[in-house]
């Protein structure tokens, strides 16, 4: 599995976004990428890319990969959905009708059980312990996000409710006021994963 996992990781190292998308999804959990959840800065920097069509259309054919339970490790999925739900809420509106079409694989992964998965035709089953609650819990909220527009607009302003910007971009600016910018001079950019040097 970890040959198959590195060879998909390699593979997609084309572009900025394939690469940190690959980096995010595909990497084993640890101590110090497991905990990844909704509002994490690397999750937002992917939903701004949406804003550039062929950025998206490169992220959900990364995406439509990476939800597929037989090739793929529960963390691998779980990590695909959070990313999917943040990209509903912050990114672009071509993202949204993207998201709507894959809405389909999202859907069966709501009865995901990590130990019943088939890994290939040769065996009946994978057995062991079933580690796809947290699958579950995220394809239920992503349906019915999904299920009809009137859901998607009031999941995106809730979601945005309190900010300035469309895309959270994490406390980079967190100077204290508001007002106040920061000095940048002549060919300089602010340390971030989005837009910045």
């Amino acid at each position: 599995m970890d040959k198959y996992l590195l060879k998909l990781k390699l593979s997609y190292q084309n572009t900025d976004e394939e690469r940190k998308l690959s980096e995010l999804l595909f990497t084993e959990p640890n101590k110090t990428n497991n905990n990844i959840v909704i509002g994490d800065q690397r999750l937002n920097s992917i939903a701004a890319l949406t804003y550039n069509a062929a950025s998206s259309d490169r992220i959900f054919a990364m995406l439509e990969k990476a939800i597929v339970p037989t090739d793929n490790p529960w963390y691998t999925i779980h990590r695909a959905l959070l990313v999917l739900r943040t990209i509903v809420l912050y990114g672009s509106e071509k993202a949204i009708d993207s998201s709507i079409q894959i809405t389909r694989y999202v859907y069966m992964l709501q009865d995901y059980n990590s130990a019943l998965v088939k890994k290939s035709r040769f065996s009946l089953t994978s057995g062991g312990t079933d580690y796809g609650a947290p699958v579950r819990a995220e394809a239920k909220i992503l349906v019915s996000i999904l299920s009809t527009d009137e859901s998607i607009r009031n999941a995106r302003i809730k979601a945005r409710e309190g900010q300035a910007s469309l895309v959270p971009i994490g406390d980079l600016l967190d100077t204290g006021d508001v007002n106040e910018t920061p000095e940048m001079h002549f060919g300089q950019g602010i340390d971030s994963f989005v837009g910045a040097k």
